[in-house]
């Protein structure tokens, strides 16, 4: 065991290594404005690297380093939460609220009727959608003492501390659908706490105002989505049978919730009174429906291959849906009902009536679900009802006119299990899964169906059909998604053509409301987030023109944003009441609000670091009191520059956007975001970082084809949040002064600057220049000159004759000098409007250089452990040279797999063996091989895995990953 002392001292040993690393760093930053060549980050990462490689350091200490840096670096996450959260507590949060619904029970001073005051609080204009995008890279254990700092904000706390030792910064191994689901289950728990305490501050307030009526509401503040198990958009891994027997488990979960409910309250009364009774009526109906579902969940997880127990599964649930025609909430409604009424203690009828708006909103699943296609899908299921062969042309007239009439002429089709498991094509399996769900599972809660790199109006029609087909359109919001540049620029029009058919503006006017959905991550990556934020804004406002002008009377517009503004999925800088405002301004609101539509906006929340904010009730009531609130504290837009010098901010989008395409399109871009590849990054969650991308081709993929959050996220590892900072100032700094008289008169564009200016001081383009030096050949040629570490020369020569012709380094220096232009502009811009665009070095920034400084000398200690690995003869075709080559774009795992093969660890020994012959020859390839192993192969395996670990502790200095 080891002893307290022993501790104290390794304490004492790691502060002091990184007491000694950051004076370092500050002694070399001090250098910068006289040598402004010098590179901190890369001359500490070599002081690093030498020691190591001396045995001055130990690879242990820089583990040690590493993870006390990371460890600190979520501490200072927790704190900045804290801030983004704002100074109210949930008592003034609560207070605010009060006031709020109070002050919408009148207009021009007069009290509103009941009737008005009902609907608006009944139909909620807020909503919250949960997504498993893949962010969950600290695991479990660890997210949840970042959550108890948050909410304790016990950043000091010992015990915290201790805690967090045991936990690498990295994710769970084989993160699984099922592991996600599940943590998605937990934050609805406190999500649902959170929304019965916002009901209960609105009956509070009836109560108060319309004491004879109040008790007849069903108050729905916000509306709870999820789309976790539900989304195939580039995913091949779910099944229709992982939909259902995600549905139908959710249903089991939310039954049991409202049985907890019910029980709750039932303690509470006189079990001889009238209401009592009718509440125990209830109780058994949801005890007897929980018994039918756990029967139904436990069919469904058995192997559905199998068509005898697909049958046995779909009959029992099938039969059972058949006996329940009658819907279980219609009848909790009328039951809670006849309670509410019979009781005479009001704060007894204040429990019923909340019970009652809880479980009629919840309705027989813990969210609403979204379903989500990508628009490719789409295009290939729909060939084959228009007869179409190849690839549909999705701009004709034509065909949309065509379809339109298909639409109008589809005639529903009956569907079973087996429908489902005959069907091959994808798109057209979610729609029959979508009818099964409303036949079988809950009948009375709308699906949206979300439609991803829509460009089309076709396509739209494409899930029209369908849904009209299966018998659901009457319960789908067929919601297209504008991420591209294409979108943004013709996403109105797509709508207004959308509009133009009979089909689709029938469906509009049936369902009542139209559903948009916008991509902020994509678009980012697409544009840059400025840009994008530009371009969502003014497509908001002119999708509410169109739909205005399209005379489809009083209907509701949906707008639901998912986030990936700012840095990440949560990186967002200023707070989360900002955080609102920016994804829908209140420019964009007032423009639905002035057409007299109804409005309703979602807001996404994605994966493991969306969780956190939901991660007790206390910090889920905060979140959902400030979507509530948000519009009310927004600064006035009338008088707001942004919108009425129109000239300067069309040239400014335009300028900025062309600057972003110019760098995704630029070569030396693509080969600096290749360098690595995905190999630099941990495996966040359970779906795919790559689309249809190999990591073999290297540098010449495309940006494009890696996926939004891995993008980022090598934005983050090097350093460079460039889709957030740059080609502001180039684009501005022709008419300066008109910008900063803008800048000055207007919230809106000082809220953009505010993004700019938060990743400015978060981003070092002399880190991407350190992690270019890896890849040059000059500094591995020049590193043993003069007689230098003579215990590495032949290792340094070997990497300088592999790097020779790479174009990584260049690519990656000639990308610096790129940026570097636009970041001096970009000073000179932030002294106009007297903003310090310098980071605040002893705020967590110089540690995050010392981070950053160790992964790079971490990394070239493992470029040198493979330079030293034996050569040996081709095996399996592949040479030592083509495998050395892997380990220097980290395709760790593939080289070890290689190199295992080459020196296999257990070459059996004559030792092993007790023989009576004796033998003075043993052999030596067995020794060799476990020597190689030991002291080369199996260090590569273990520094690989600190280099990840550190990823996600850079991570933490921005807040999200990815």
């Amino acid at each position: 065991m080891t002893s307290v002392a022993a501790v104290a001292s390794e304490t004492e040993d790691r502060d002091s290594l990184i007491g000694r690393w950051s004076d370092r760093m500050r002694e070399y930053r001090d250098r910068v404005p006289f040598e402004p060549q010098s590179n901190p980050v890369k001359q500490l990462a070599l002081d690093l690297s030498r020691a190591l490689e001396s045995g001055d350091l130990t690879r242990e200490d820089m583990e040690a380093v590493a993870k006390e840096l990371s460890d600190r670096a979520l501490v200072g996450r927790a704190k900045n939460t804290v801030r983004y959260l704002g100074d109210k507590k949930v008592d003034q949060l609560s207070e605010i609220l009060r006031k709020q619904i109070y002050e919408s029970a009148f207009k021009k001073g007069e009290q509103i009727s009941f009737a008005k005051f009902r609907n608006r609080w009944e139909t909620p204009r807020d909503g919250i959608v949960f997504t498993a995008h893949p962010t969950f890279a600290i695991p479990y254990g660890l997210r949840e003492i970042l959550v108890q700092m948050i909410d304790t904000e016990s950043f000091d706390d010992p015990g915290l501390r201790e805690a967090m030792k045991p936990f690498r910064h990295a994710p769970e191994p084989d993160i699984s659908l099922s592991m996600e689901h599940e943590q998605v289950q937990k934050v609805l728990e406190n999500a649902q706490e959170a929304s019965g305490r916002l009901i209960d501050i609105i009956l509070s307030v009836a109560r108060e105002l319309y004491p004879n009526e109040w008790h007849k509401m069903r108050p729905r503040p916000i509306q709870l989505n999820s789309w976790v198990g539900y989304d195939l958009d580039g995913r091949t891994d779910i099944q229709w049978y992982d939909c259902l027997r995600i549905r139908l488990d959710e249903k089991r979960i939310q039954i049991g919730r409202d049985i907890d409910w019910i029980k709750a309250i039932g303690s509470e009364l006189d079990a001889e009174s009238e209401a009592c009774k009718e509440l125990m009526k209830l109780l058994r109906v949801f005890e007897k429906e929980l018994k039918a579902v756990d029967r139904q969940v436990e069919l469904f997880n058995r192997d559905l291959d199998d068509p005898a127990q697909l049958t046995k599964a779909a009959n029992e649930l099938t039969k059972r849906s058949a006996r329940s025609r009658k819907s279980v909430i219609a009848r909790a409604d009328r039951w809670l009902t006849r309670a509410i009424d019979k009781e005479t203690d009001d704060d007894i009828q204040q429990k019923l009536v909340r019970l009652r708006a809880q479980i009629v909103g919840c309705g027989l699943g813990t969210a609403r679900i979204h379903l989500r296609l990508n628009a490719q899908q789409l295009h290939n299921a729909i060939r084959k009802p228009m007869g179409l062969e190849g690839n549909v042309d999705v701009t004709s007239h034509v065909l949309l006119g065509r379809l339109d009439r298909m639409v109008q002429d589809a005639e529903e089709e009956q569907v079973n299990f087996g429908t489902l498991f005959v069907e091959r094509a994808t798109a057209v399996r979610q729609f029959i899964v979508a009818a099964q769900i409303l036949k079988h599972v809950d009948p009375d809660a709308p699906i949206r169906l979300l439609i991803a790199e829509t460009e089309s109006p076709f396509t739209v029609l494409a899930a029209l059909y369908f849904a009209k087909l299966f018998g659901v359109d009457g319960m789908l919001d067929i919601s297209p998604l504008f991420e591209t540049v294409d979108a943004f620029e013709h996403g109105a029009r797509i709508i207004e053509s959308l509009l133009e058919t009979d089909s689709y503006r029938q469906e509009i006017k049936t369902r009542g409301r139209l559903a948009v959905q916008n991509g902020f991550s994509d678009s980012g990556r697409f544009m840059g987030q400025i840009p994008a934020g530009i371009a969502i804004e003014r497509l908001q406002g002119q999708v509410a023109d169109v739909v205005a002008n399209a005379g489809l009377g009083k209907i509701e517009f949906l707008i639901f944003d998912t986030h990936g503004e700012s840095m990440g999925r949560g990186g967002h800088p200023r707070s989360l009441t900002d955080r609102f405002l920016y994804t829908l301004s209140p420019w964009a609101q007032q423009k639905v609000e002035s057409h007299g539509l109804g409005l309703h906006h979602e807001s996404s929340f994605q994966g493991g670091d969306g969780f956190v904010l939901f991660g007790t009730p206390d910090l889920a009531f905060r979140v959902l009191a400030h979507a509530m609130i948000a519009p009310s504290e927004a600064a006035p837009v009338a008088d707001d520059k942004f919108y009425s010098d129109s000239d300067f901010i069309r040239d400014f989008y335009e300028g900025v956007r062309q600057y972003q395409i110019r760098v995704y399109d630029d070569e030396n871009y693509r080969h600096s975001l290749a360098a690595f590849g995905t190999n630099f990054l941990v495996k966040p969650g359970s779906r795919k970082t790559k689309r249809q991308y190999d990591a073999a081709k290297g540098a010449r993929n495309p940006a494009s084809e890696v996926r939004a959050i891995p993008h980022n996220s090598l934005l983050q590892q090097f350093g460079m949040a460039l889709n957030v900072v740059n080609g502001v100032a180039t684009a501005m700094r022709h008419e300066p002064d008109r910008f900063v008289q803008i800048y000055r008169q207007s919230p809106r564009m000082q809220q953009l600057i505010a993004m700019v200016g938060h990743a400015k001081k978060l981003s070092s383009i002399k880190t991407l220049v350190a992690y270019s030096s890896v890849f040059d050949d000059a500094f591995w040629v020049t590193r043993p000159y003069g007689h230098q570490e003579l215990h590495v020369k032949e290792a340094c020569l070997y990497l300088a004759d592999l790097l020779r012709d790479d174009r990584r380094h260049d690519a990656m220096m000639h990308l610096a000098s790129f940026l570097r232009k636009d970041a001096i502009y970009l000073d000179d811009t932030f002294d106009d409007v007297n903003l310090e665009s310098r980071p605040n070095w002893e705020d967590g920034r110089l540690e995050l250089d010392v981070l950053q400084a160790v992964r790079l000398a971490l990394i070239q200690h493992i470029f040198l452990l493979a330079a030293r690995v034996p050569r040996f003869s081709t095996r399996n075709d592949i040479a030592r040279d083509q495998i050395i080559g892997l380990i220097l774009s980290l395709r760790v795992e593939e080289a070890v797999q290689l190199l295992r093969e080459a020196f296999p660890k257990d070459v059996p020994e004559v030792t092993e063996y007790t023989l009576d012959e004796p033998a003075t020859y043993t052999g030596y390839e067995g020794s060799d091989y476990a020597e190689i192993n030991r002291a080369l192969i199996d260090p590569i395996v273990e520094t690989y895995r600190v280099v990840l670990e550190i990823g996600v502790g850079v991570t933490h200095h921005f807040g999200a990953y990815g």
